[in-house]
């Protein structure tokens, strides 16, 4: 989510901010390892990485991180597991809820809807309602997201707002390559919340992919959370786990 560089290494990649130095703002993924010796190599050229970016070494273990179980083992001695996540996958969108004429969805295309995106999201990203999965941003992460805009690479990525009577009250991004789509950074106004604002965004967005070729569209969320319930209910499916490990002990940078 608003990553605004990827670290290609020897084997796998960091996704990382250059604005954000909190841990779940930089991975270290897509990685393998047949043995131990063959994980600490991998894993060192990521740590020596991140300390030069003056950050602290996350990697993610999914069904794409080829480990056998003597590394799995090796991680869980000496690593900590922090949360898990969960990808979701939508093939077909559930029915959604009936919204009046006052509202509106637009994907935005020019500077002056930029900057009504940025501010319309750190309105809502420092709202926070009882049961919500996410805490409230801090300005850190606004600085991530204004400077995400620039990032060049294979996935093309989107940003929509939903309006009521011609006003912002939310906002979502979407990253594209070929028949997928990826849902991130979604998020609508406190007093807005729970009248079925989201998914007749993202209804919006479906169908405007579709006609782009996309095909299957994910994201992803905390584990059994509020978010999880919700796009369950939005036709998402669960797909596979997401593991984040941290060193047991940080170093002080």
């Amino acid at each position: 989510m608003y990553f605004d560089d990827i670290k290609k290494l020897s084997k796998g990649f960091v996704v990382y901010s250059n604005y954000v130095k909190d841990k779940s703002w930089n991975y270290y993924v897509g990685f393998t390892a047949k043995n131990i010796l063959d994980f600490q190599k991998n894993l060192g050229e990521a740590e020596m990485f991140l300390e030069s970016k003056k950050r602290q070494l996350c990697f993610a273990l999914s069904p794409l991180t080829k480990i056998n179980k003597k590394v799995y083992s090796y991680v869980t001695a000496n690593y900590q597991k922090y949360e898990e996540e969960i990808i979701l996958l939508c093939r077909k969108i559930a029915k959604t809820q009936k919204l009046s004429e006052d509202y509106s969805f637009k994907r935005i295309d020019n500077k002056t809807q930029k900057d009504l995106f940025i501010k319309t999201f750190k309105i809502c990203k420092t709202q926070t309602s009882d049961g919500d999965t996410y805490p409230a941003l801090s300005e850190d992460y606004f600085f991530a997201l204004e400077h995400s805009f620039n990032h060049v690479g294979d996935w093309e990525f989107s940003h929509y707002l939903s309006f009521y009577k011609n006003k912002p009250i939310g906002m979502v991004s979407v990253c594209s390559k070929g028949k997928f789509c990826g849902i991130y950074g979604a998020g609508t106004l406190v007093q807005h919340r729970k009248k079925g604002v989201f998914s007749n965004l993202f209804k919006h967005i479906y169908d405007e992919q579709l006609l782009l070729g996309r095909k299957y569209f994910f994201c992803s969320t905390k584990r059994n959370s509020a978010n999880h319930r919700f796009y369950n209910k939005l036709g998402f499916k669960d797909q596979y786990v997401v593991e984040l490990w941290e060193q047991k002990i940080f170093k002080n940078l």
